[in-house]
């Protein structure tokens, strides 16, 4: 069965396992894995933070995705995610983007907006498929192991 959890300290060696994945890596700008002391450090301080949660896609108890919500001053919140590598193409991306709209319509948000780098397709057909729409270019960020300086956009969803 698969749900979307907060994160909790227990969930921390299956998120660490997820960001140490390669694509994970690639797509947030690094170049290597997170160091885990450093990576448990900032675990946890988010899962105390005011601003931002981090909630875990969990299929029968095993992490396997994981997605940011950071309040927005205006009512909004701001998503970043990521799933894993080793089960691509199995709709986990659509499935945590769905469920994580569910909760901020709960929640009450007023929209949700994703920065996605424009050469990130799969990314862009999960976002589409549950609604966000694209606003146009929003900056340029270095991913060393994608394809160095990269275009991102916005995409926002009103709920």
């Amino acid at each position: 069965m698969i749900t979307l959890e907060k994160a909790q300290p227990s969930d921390f060696n299956g998120y660490y396992r997820l960001r140490c994945q390669q694509d994970n890596i690639a797509w947030t700008g690094y170049t290597t894995s997170p160091e885990r002391e450093g990576l448990m450090k900032w675990f946890e301080a988010q899962l105390v933070s005011n601003t931002r949660t981090i909630r875990l896609l969990k299929d029968d108890g095993a992490v396997v995705g994981y997605i940011y919500e950071d309040l927005l001053p205006d009512g909004g919140a701001e998503l970043g995610y990521g799933t894993d590598m080793e089960r691509r193409g199995q709709g986990l991306g659509k499935e945590i983007l769905r469920l994580f709209v569910e909760q901020m319509r709960k929640l009450q948000r007023s929209y949700i907006i994703a920065i996605v780098a424009t050469n990130n397709v799969a990314s862009q057909k999960c976002l589409g498929h549950n609604g966000f729409v694209c606003c146009g270019s929003y900056d340029m960020r270095d991913l060393p192991l994608i394809s160095g300086l990269t275009t991102f956009e916005k995409w926002e969803l009103k709920l």
